[in-house]
């Protein structure tokens, strides 16, 4: 399974990448989000696809698709793909800024990628998804206003939720997202890695797609 997973989130990751190189100022966003669709056919043939894909103060709500929208100039973009085939799927987010991020955008990341190096230090099998969220959101100041992440595999998102209250254990040879996110009044901000849980939590996506602000600037 971890092979066949791996293999979509190469695909994601690629799908990423070309829709930041073929992204336009002035174009409708659906418009660019097409070469998202057309890179993972290209990858995967057939596939499944569950997402959201919300820009400019859409962004500020946590599931949805943008339509008859341009993006503008310090809009933020929230992509979040869960990709399957063959009976396994990926689950995995990236949010991209139009032009430049402003002080907030580039705090609001910051914050998030503390959110997930505190998650991932409890991510391991054994430890409870309640805990799970208790570090995420206690690294983002009580912030956080959904899950922390999930389990995946089979399907994009398993039980448990990483919520408040959820006392299932993780077990070992699992798979799992960290997915902190930050929501204002004009933009929002989401980041979601997949892992695998072995003694500790294995980072399947970053590799592919580091968290680097400025390699998510749309120009």
């Amino acid at each position: 399974m971890k092979d066949r997973i791996l293999r979509l989130l190469r695909a994601a990751a690629k799908a990423y990448k070309e829709f930041k190189s073929g992204f336009r100022l002035g174009a409708d966003g659906k418009e660019a989000f097409s070469a998202v669709l057309r890179s993972l056919e290209n990858s995967l043939g057939q596939y499944g696809l569950q997402y959201d894909y919300l820009c400019g103060a859409d962004s500020a709500k946590t599931d949805g698709i943008t339509q008859n929208y341009v993006p503008a100039p310090g809009d933020a973009v929230l992509m979040d793909l869960s990709v399957g085939k063959d009976g396994v799927w990926c689950d995995v987010c990236r949010t991209f800024f139009v032009g430049y991020a402003d002080r907030k955008q580039r705090a609001d990341f910051a914050a998030l990628k503390g959110a997930l190096r505190a998650g991932e230090k409890i991510l391991c099998a054994g430890a409870r998804a309640e805990d799970v969220f208790g570090a995420v959101n206690g690294a983002l100041g009580g912030e956080l206003v959904h899950h922390a992440g999930h389990l995946f595999g089979t399907g994009p998102l398993m039980p448990p939720r990483f919520m408040r209250g959820e006392r299932a254990v993780l077990e070992e040879g699992s798979f799992a997202t960290l997915e902190p996110g930050l929501y204002r009044k004009n933009f929002g901000i989401r980041i979601e890695n997949d892992y695998f849980i072995g003694g500790n939590a294995e980072n399947l996506f970053e590799g592919l797609m580091p968290l680097e602000l400025e390699d998510y600037i749309l120009q």
